[in-house]
């Protein structure tokens, strides 16, 4: 069953939304990353994925360091596991988006403060911690590609791992999204919904964006060492395409509206965080706040 997915009418899409970060065994990069399918797609996908793998629980982590529940396993059988896993993805979704970026540097330049003022304060909270970041981010993009698949920037119910470092207030910041009568939000993620859920109840798709952001990040810091990517991500992507930006690094499908990552980093993007937190602290220079109060 998935029905937490979806709006009654069964329509739109749902993006299984997850994050992974791992600062000490994979370095200093915080990853989220999701995953669209619509209604009959991800009905089947579900299907699949308990079938193959039930009652595991695919976690990244100790599937590539056969440990906890893959504890045993040969390379050949953990190999096996993830093409299977990429398979049911490629099969079924309809597209992604990955957002992410160096702890170390938002720690030390996005210092967002809480001004007392109700809008300005729950707005900032959309952006002010990594997780905060990169859920903003990649639900962008995500809105976009709902766009070009559908014409729509409408129709995504979003479903996320509850429990992840940072949550409480990326969640206050949805139920102001979702709440708040001015629409500009809503229309920019695609939004139609959001759900809070355990990767170890029903929501098995969970586990396939665990696998995104695992390889993106697991990319990410084989880049630093010169290596090439890694064959899963690359069937993901459909072929991986990158791209040195101002702020960082983008990469995308080879498949136009497949999927695309967004990676920030560099002195450019530091400066512009600290450019971004004046912008929101101060009445005069926050223009979101401003147009929720001129159409709230």
């Amino acid at each position: 069953m998935i029905e937490v997915c979806f709006p009654t009418d069964r329509s739109g899409f749902a993006v299984a939304l997850r994050a992974f970060v791992d600062a000490s065994a994979q370095g200093d990069i915080f990853c989220v990353a999701g995953i669209a399918f619509g209604f009959g797609r991800a009905r089947k996908a579900q299907s699949r994925w308990r079938q193959l793998f039930s009652p595991r629980v695919i976690h990244m982590t100790d599937l590539h360091s056969r440990r906890g529940e893959f504890e045993g396993i040969t390379p050949d059988e953990g190999g096996q596991i993830l093409k299977d896993c990429v398979s049911i993805v490629n099969k079924h979704m309809q597209f992604f988006a990955i957002s992410s970026c160096r702890i170390s540097e938002m720690k030390e330049n996005l210092q967002v403060p809480e001004t007392g003022d109700p809008i300005m304060d729950a707005i900032s909270k959309g952006v002010s911690s990594p997780y905060a970041w990169c859920v903003h981010t990649v639900m962008h993009h995500l809105g976009h590609l709902s766009h070009l698949h559908s014409g729509s920037r409408s129709g995504i119910s979003y479903v996320i791992e509850a429990g992840d470092l940072g949550q409480g207030k990326v969640k206050e910041y949805i139920r102001f999204v979702e709440d708040h009568p001015y629409p500009a939000f809503r229309a920019m993620y695609g939004f139609d919904g959001a759900s809070f859920v355990e990767k170890q109840g029903k929501e098995v798709l969970l586990q396939a964006s665990d696998i995104l952001c695992w390889e993106w990040a697991k990319h990410l810091l084989r880049k630093d060492q010169g290596k090439g990517v890694r064959p899963p991500l690359n069937a993901i992507f459909g072929g991986l395409e990158e791209t040195s930006q101002k702020y960082g690094l983008t990469g995308a499908s080879q498949k136009p509206g497949r999927g695309i990552a967004s990676h920030y980093e560099g002195d450019k993007w530091a400066e512009s965080l600290r450019d971004l937190c004046n912008e929101y602290s101060s009445p005069d220079t926050n223009q979101l706040a401003s147009l929720y109060r001129e159409n709230g």
